[in-house]
């Protein structure tokens, strides 16, 4: 068994190191699926926002954009008072700068946390 050694601490593999030394979970139950969810959230909030000042974006590009984003928030969270403890969530756990309201945008521990959370992906589901 491949084992991570991260502070002095001895971790069975990268899921672990994440769900238990990052976000401090334990480790049963469904924690694959805790991680997927985390690392879609993460990506909502990393999603590029249009910018339409400047742009020659018409109104309808720009209405399309946010109802296709509304539309993958409600897909991934369900609702909207999931959705909004998951940001809270992660303003709370230092992962983003808060601005004028949650979500605000990955500083750079979320940043960090993102990035770890696809290289588990990648190397979880390419076995």
């Amino acid at each position: 068994m491949n084992t991570l050694m991260i502070n002095d601490i001895e971790y069975e593999n990268l899921e672990d190191y994440i769900q238990t030394g990052i976000l401090g979970f334990c480790e049963c139950g469904q924690a694959e699926n805790n991680l997927l969810y985390v690392l879609g959230g993460l990506e909502l909030i990393n999603a590029p926002k249009v910018d339409c000042w400047g742009k020659d974006l018409t109104k309808e590009d720009s209405d399309k954009w946010w109802n296709d984003y509304k539309e993958r928030k409600l897909a991934h969270f369900g609702n909207k008072p999931a959705e909004y403890f998951f940001f809270y969530w992660t303003d709370k756990q230092g992962l983003t700068d808060h601005g004028g309201s949650v979500p605000g945008w990955l500083n750079e521990n979320g940043y960090k946390l993102l990035e770890l959370l696809k290289k588990w992906k990648e190397t979880e589901f390419t076995k």
